[in-house]
């Protein structure tokens, strides 16, 4: 196809809860144990390849 773009929409940041749900994220914690059993599950596994697992890891971990 030429000339596709992809358009995003639903996007939660320009929401009425957008500062909200960003507050949510920088205030969540999340287990090392609970990280672990979700990356390492096979739904993860299934739908992400092993690069995408490990920006997750480095994405919590920063």
């Amino acid at each position: 196809m030429r000339d596709f773009e992809i358009e995003h929409y639903n996007i939660s940041s320009q929401k009425w809860y957008g500062n909200l749900y960003k507050q949510f994220k920088k205030k969540l914690v999340i287990s090392e144990q609970y990280l672990e059993k979700m990356l390492k599950s096979k739904f993860t596994k299934h739908f992400y390849s092993s690069s995408q697992i490990d920006e997750f890891y480095r994405c919590v971990h920063k």
